[in-house]
């Protein structure tokens, strides 16, 4: 008999605190549904979440940035096409870019053109792949190497920018491969508008209209860009705080 009643109490035990687990959950369950006012109930095959996803800030910065590399990769593949052409035959130059004075391109300048295009191309192309990425921090241990070599006179200025570069590691203060890539279109765009207005040696053709539109639009996007960044940054750093 006490056999007997002892497994009707586990039984009984058992099955109260089973009833309190669905009262708990079904109370959790309408606090869900609830949440926001007229939304409808989740259900396992909703998909409505992705949709708000996509409209809210943290998911438009992502596509913005995802658009960016791909324009970054398309750029840069020009760019080494762009490359292959001027190591091969230098008359590219000549009859595409710098029109009015084609006397001035020889290989020699065709073969430069070339290297300063890959060099672009593959910054451009490591942006691409890694857009948050920061070069090496070692602006530190320069700073240290120039204040031991510098004269008397500029050891307090080079002190204080040491002592700045020193608190703003893994900060802003340091250089990112985000705005090497961004200089390498003001880069362009300086180039080829010094040489159309300045030098003279291009006109306004289609050969040289496109690298100019190619590097203001993407100077466009890319300082859209770095506010994204910033602000990533920021929010980053709250939750570490």
């Amino acid at each position: 008999m006490r056999l007997a009643g002892a497994v009707h109490t586990s039984r009984g035990a058992r099955m109260e605190r089973r009833a309190v687990a669905n009262r708990s959950a079904g109370r959790w369950r309408g606090r869900g549904s609830g949440a926001a006012a007229g939304a409808p109930p989740v259900t396992s095959g909703d998909s409505s979440w992705a949709w708000r996803a996509l409209f809210e800030p943290a998911g438009r910065m992502s596509r913005f940035l995802n658009v960016l590399r791909s324009w970054l990769v398309m750029v840069s593949v020009i760019a080494a096409g762009n490359t292959l052409q001027s190591f091969r035959d230098h008359g590219f130059l000549s009859e595409k870019l710098y029109t009015a004075s084609p006397g001035l391109v020889n290989g020699l300048q065709a073969r430069t053109f070339g290297v300063w295009t890959l060099l672009s191309s593959v910054i451009r192309c490591l942006c691409a792949i890694d857009i948050r990425n920061r070069t090496p921090d070692n602006a530190c241990d320069f700073q240290c190497t120039i204040e031991h070599a510098a004269p008397l006179s500029s050891q307090l200025l080079l002190r204080e920018n040491l002592h700045l570069t020193r608190q703003g590691t893994k900060s802003s203060m340091c250089c990112h491969l985000y705005h090497i890539t961004l200089f390498t279109f003001f880069l362009a765009l300086a180039h080829f508008l010094s040489e159309v207005f300045i030098y003279h040696t291009a006109a306004l053709t289609i050969g040289v209209m496109a690298p100019l539109m190619v590097a203001s639009f993407s100077i466009l996007g890319m300082l859209i860009g770095l506010q994204y960044l910033e602000v990533e940054a920021l929010s980053q750093n709250k939750k570490k705080n």
